[in-house]
């Protein structure tokens, strides 16, 4: 359990891709009072996705869970509207539901970038990267952790550059959410996971069968690149 008061966490200016317009925003923990704001904006996402498989859309009473002292929620806030909401929820040992229990080391509490969710009008901004940075901090502040994951569909690029950014790495790709594939993050929180340069392997994003063989084989895919037009990840062992 996490035990975070309201309060301010950043502000400054963004920008609206749709008039061009500047404007300025606050960004703040959420609470239960938030969850009418939370569902339409995330409702306003799913339904503007091209692939509504990029995102998988938890139930009214799971996102109400993200807003309790399970997890840790940002909001970004325009002229009194959510335009972002970024949450870190935490798994007990004996939740099933950690994505970690498909690996194969062990884990203890985990904290997971569950949903991370930004209005069409502001994308671009990297709203997403901001909230992670804040409630990532100020999750640490309030207790120790040392597990940190997610869970990411393959072509939903912008998601994969921000968790990276959160220096995380691929550690496994396997069929999720009723059969979707999704690749899971991870970054242990007091461990240096620097990658060893000598032997990096590209891989295009749609070729999962060479990705899962060299996850099994001790890779991590830890960077998003591109070889002759094709988007993929770079593939590496960690440096011991």
């Amino acid at each position: 359990m996490v035990n975070i008061k309201s309060r301010h966490l950043a502000h400054g200016t963004i920008q609206n891709r749709i008039d061009s317009s500047w404007y300025s925003y606050e960004m703040r923990t959420l609470n239960q009072n938030d969850l009418p704001d939370v569902l339409e904006l995330y409702n306003i996402v799913i339904n503007n996705l091209t692939n509504k498989n990029f995102l998988w859309r938890y139930t009214d009473e799971m996102v109400a869970l993200f807003l309790t002292n399970k997890a840790v929620a940002a909001g970004v806030v325009v002229n009194k509207r959510l335009v972002g909401v970024r949450v870190l929820y935490f798994h007990d040992l004996d939740d099933k539901e950690n994505p970690l229990v498909d690996l194969d080391f062990p884990y203890k509490i985990t904290a997971d970038s569950a949903l991370s969710i930004v209005h069409p009008d502001f994308r671009g901004n990297s709203l997403q990267r901001k909230m992670g940075l804040n409630i990532l901090k100020m999750a640490q502040e309030d207790g120790a952790f040392e597990n940190f994951c997610s869970v990411v569909a393959p072509g939903n690029y912008a998601s994969i550059k921000d968790k990276f950014s959160l220096d995380m790495v691929v550690v496994k790709l396997l069929p999720k959410f009723s059969g979707l594939w999704r690749y899971v993050f991870y970054r242990n929180m007091n461990q240096s996971w620097e990658i060893d340069k000598a032997d990096i392997i590209f891989v295009a994003s749609n070729d999962y069968s060479q990705q899962i063989k060299l996850l099994e084989q001790g890779y991590y895919g830890f960077r998003l690149a591109e070889d002759k037009g094709v988007i993929g990840l770079c593939f590496g062992k960690r440096k011991l």
